[in-house]
């Protein structure tokens, strides 16, 4: 396997400007100045929710301790959590999205959008705002991922997960995932873009994850890894990366995907998780870490929904592809879900 090499890419300059972030609680002297657009791309996002089972009395639904979904109340993680664990059979990495989406938001098409808009510069423009939030998330909250002591934290790799899809000619040979994070990564010197990971020998999709689902193409024993991908849904892919790195001897602190996709009408318990964060006011100070800057709640967007005009310019047929997907893993879901009643029939799915 070829050694790592730390990958120096420019950051997407904006002619936007931002206003500063104000003192966090906790005192503001380490925080960076905000990057250009952040606030305005971070409306798009929904809240965070605290990793707490059943969420308070009366709230309708619980918190999965590892990705932050929806639980049904009293259970410590999610169902699709749950299915991958026993899957891969180890205990699942800690997961700390940036935000909640739900189909059809703005967020969504933007996830979507920069990898299969049909405009080079609707791609383009779609990634450089990812890349600016995914920034300002690194930029504020590497303390909560990494530790209260960051030290030798440019032993820190961000590690990429593999796309699931096949390479499209529009990519130039390269996953838009991985200048995405490159760009992100220009303001944190010293953690490393590692793109390390190439497809392994056993096929992975929604609920269906594998320790040889990936494959190293160069050596982690080690280092410490922040697994990085642009939307999480059952967390199989991005599980099963995690697993591998470790199987490398990777010390992997966390898998940060910038959106945790929620179907609120998949139960009523994401219906009224997604229907409860929503509401929050947004915060980029706070993370679903725990977060170190503001101890006392995590993190927590307010989602906008696109309108009619914006859809028209963000070209809705990449979104509708993705629909298309999710009708499509109906039937292996069902498969899953019956599984696992006849596996483990007192455990509510949610």
């Amino acid at each position: 396997m070829e050694s790592i090499v730390p990958r120096v890419v420019s950051a997407v300059s904006s002619g936007a400007t931002s206003p500063s972030l104000p003192p966090s609680p906790a005192g503001g002297a380490h925080l960076r100045p905000s990057l250009s657009g952040v606030p305005s791309v971070a409306l798009t996002c929904a809240a965070v929710p605290v990793p707490v089972p059943g969420a308070g009395p009366g709230a309708g639904f619980g918190v999965c301790a590892v990705c932050r979904g929806a639980t049904a109340r009293g259970h410590q993680i999610c169902w699709s959590c749950h299915v991958v664990r026993r899957q891969l059979g180890i205990e699942l990495t800690r997961t700390v999205p940036i935000s909640l989406f739900a189909p059809g938001t703005l967020l969504h098409e933007l996830l979507v959008g920069y990898k299969a808009a049909p405009s080079r510069r609707v791609r383009a423009e779609r990634q450089a705002s990812l890349s600016r939030l995914l920034g300002e998330f690194f930029s504020l909250h590497l303390r909560c991922l990494l530790g209260p002591v960051l030290g030798d934290h440019a032993a820190t790799l961000a590690v990429p997960v593999p796309s699931s899809s096949a390479p499209r000619p529009s990519w130039g040979g390269e996953h838009p995932l991985i200048g995405l994070i490159g760009t992100s990564l220009a303001t944190e010197p010293g953690l490393l873009l590692a793109p390390v990971m190439a497809r392994g020998t056993e096929p992975l999709g929604h609920l269906r994850a594998s320790r040889r689902g990936f494959r190293l193409v160069a050596p982690v024993a080690g280092r410490r890894v922040l697994v990085v991908d642009d939307t999480y849904t059952s967390g199989a892919r991005s599980q099963s990366a995690a697993a591998a790195l470790a199987s490398g001897g990777a010390e992997v602190v966390a898998i940060v995907p910038i959106g945790r996709l929620i179907h609120p009408d998949h139960n009523q318990a994401t219906g009224v998780l997604w229907e409860h964060q929503e509401r929050e006011p947004f915060d980029p100070r706070r993370c679903a870490g725990p977060c170190r800057l503001w101890p006392q709640g995590t993190g927590l967007a307010r989602h906008i929904r696109a309108g009619a005009t914006l859809r028209k310019q963000q070209a809705p047929e990449p979104a509708g592809r993705a629909y298309q997907s999710d009708r499509a893993k109906k039937p292996e879901v069902a498969r899953v879900h019956k599984e696992h009643r006849a596996e483990h029939p007192s455990i509510e799915a949610a």
